[in-house]
């Protein structure tokens, strides 16, 4: 499998400050995300990509491996745009370094279908599990879903009455993504459009500078962590949720 996962990290999160780096059960969350990655057995390498030191620190203590990237940028994915040229595989996923309850499954099943798809430019994990009140939620991105399984939009707030559902399907974006190398490198150099800008979904220049963007169905179901209130969630799943209990011990078990 010539695929590559990068997870961009950084310490400027304004909601909860410094989240990556919160401790639970003795690793701080990055460490927990990277160690799920492992768990998935589907990368030929994984990488932290962060600008900021304590980071680096704390993720090479633990063998892992870390490339700096310039403090700046306005998406994980500009973030791992700028170091692709250290990374030689063909393929790269994103992880996101907040989904602190990734199913290590699901993350291959991702990676297996990407690694299969010849014919997509960039793909994005999606979930069907939609309720009425994520319509209107800004924190929730929806994607709009062709019949052949192309992502056609990305919006925060959906108007139902507005779209038409006959030839496409809502779903909703999960916090991993992936693109091939050479569409990266060319999505580098594409300024950000003042629809990005606005509804601040780093997905919306693939579709507007015409590459395909392929939905990957995983139907994950557990929150990031942006919040407090998201946190506790997430310690009460690790806690008390039978799936997350078991890939915690995993976790925890990793030797380094």
């Amino acid at each position: 499998m010539n695929t590559v996962l990068a997870i961009p990290a950084h310490l400027g999160s304004k909601r909860l400050k410094q989240k990556l780096l919160i401790n639970i059960e003795g690793l701080p969350i990055i460490e927990h995300v990277r160690r799920r990655a492992i768990l998935s057995k589907s990368f030929q390498k994984i990488y932290i990509i962060t600008p900021d030191l304590k980071i680096k620190r704390i993720i090479e203590s633990y063998g892992g491996s870390v490339i700096l990237s310039k403090k700046k940028h306005n998406s994980g994915t500009s973030r791992v745009s700028e170091i692709i040229k250290n990374i030689p595989q063909s393929k790269i996923v994103i992880l996101f370094g907040d989904e602190l309850l990734i199913d290590p499954k699901l993350l291959a099943k991702f990676a297996k279908a990407v690694s299969k798809d010849m014919k997509s430019d960039a793909w994005n994990a999606t979930s069907c599990n939609l309720d009425n009140s994520d319509y209107f939620q800004n924190s929730v991105v929806k994607c709009l879903v062709n019949k052949r399984g192309y992502i056609k939009n990305l919006l925060r707030k959906i108007n139902l009455r507005k779209i038409n559902l006959s030839n496409q399907i809502i779903l909703k974006s999960v916090g991993i993504l992936a693109y091939k190398k050479n569409i990266l490198e060319k999505l580098k150099l594409k300024k950000i459009s003042k629809k990005e800008k606005l509804i601040k979904v780093e997905q919306i220049k693939i579709i507007e500078n015409s590459f395909l963007l392929k939905s990957i169905p995983i139907n994950f179901d557990f929150p990031s962590v942006n919040t407090k209130k998201e946190l506790k969630i997430c310690i009460e799943n690790l806690k008390n949720n039978k799936l997350q209990k078991k890939i915690l011990k995993e976790c925890l078990n990793i030797k380094t």
